[in-house]
């Protein structure tokens, strides 16, 4: 019974592309093909560098939140080591989307990390609250 079904299905489909191939001209169908290649090619590529982007700045926030720690247990160096890679993480996001809305918003942050890291590479301890709101900045980055 499914073999029957099935062989009517693809009997059905062939006739029918027959009929759209002899309705339509082939310069009209190369034409229609290329211009849906091009659009799949433009949304992969779309969604490829949005997820280059959004793993970037997961790690930044995750190098914060350790940095944050290292911080609270005194470890001052370790938090500043933390907080370069967090910023390399950021500049990397940064090579991905130069000028967009999240630029905008990731180049202050990025200032921000870096003016913590001097202090904690200069021995000064690094405000906790300070760390907390680069973190809910890049939750805010990030999105729901």
């Amino acid at each position: 019974m499914f073999k029957f079904i099935g062989t009517i299905i693809v009997l059905g489909l062939t006739f029918y592309g027959g009929y759209y191939v002899g309705k339509r001209s082939f310069s009209e169908m190369t034409q229609t093909i290329g211009g849906l290649s091009r659009d799949l090619m433009d949304k992969t590529l779309g969604f490829e560098r949005t997820l280059r982007l959004r793993q970037s700045v997961l790690d930044a926030k995750g190098l914060v939140i350790q940095a944050r720690g290292n911080v609270i247990d005194r470890n001052f160096g370790t938090g500043a080591k933390d907080l370069a890679a967090a910023g390399d993480a950021l500049e990397k996001a940064l090579g991905i989307e130069r000028s967009t809305e999240v630029a905008a918003k990731l180049k202050p942050l990025l200032s921000a990390l870096r003016v913590l890291q001097r202090d904690l590479e200069s021995g000064k301890p690094a405000d906790r609250g300070q760390l907390q709101t680069i973190e809910k900045q890049l939750d805010g980055v990030l999105g729901p």
